[in-house]
């Protein structure tokens, strides 16, 4: 085998272990552009926000995404206005974060200026098992809690 040759396959090689070493990639953002929360709930397989994307569709996309996602919120007061259901990855409830390959952040416009309101229907968010969630500029408020339904 060449020198040059050699060289190439050296160089190809350690690409590829420079690739694997780098883990996943940071994903993308999410714009939510409505305030509404959805009365149809969206597909939890979802991996990008419709046109008219809301908090939970956001959510539910960047959970089906890899690596580290954000959530930007523009100004507005976000209230949660579908019931629990029980065990729903996002799609009635509480907002859950379960992406494991990174951090999802939420990111709204200021503190005065955006809430996400749970409107005492449950908690706001739940942050699953291994996943990471940070939260930034906005304010979290109305959380619940509910008897869990085994309870009397």
């Amino acid at each position: 085998m060449s020198l040059r040759r050699t060289a190439s396959l050296c160089a190809v090689l350690a690409s590829f272990v420079l690739l694997a070493l780098a883990g996943p990639a940071s994903a993308a953002t999410f714009n939510v552009n409505t305030t509404v929360d959805d009365a149809v709930a969206p597909s939890i397989s979802a991996t990008t926000c419709p046109a008219t994307c809301t908090l939970r569709d956001a959510i539910i996309a960047a959970n089906n995404a890899t690596g580290d996602n954000t959530v930007q919120l523009p100004a507005g007061h976000y209230v949660m206005s579908l019931a629990p259901t029980g065990i729903d990855g996002a799609t009635t409830g509480d907002w859950d974060i379960t992406n494991t390959t990174g951090t999802t952040s939420i990111i709204g416009a200021g503190v005065r200026t955006t809430t996400v309101d749970a409107a005492q229907t449950d908690r706001a968010f739940f942050v699953g098992p291994g996943a990471a969630a940070a939260f930034s500029n906005l304010t979290i408020t109305g959380g619940g809690t509910r008897a869990s339904p085994s309870s009397p």
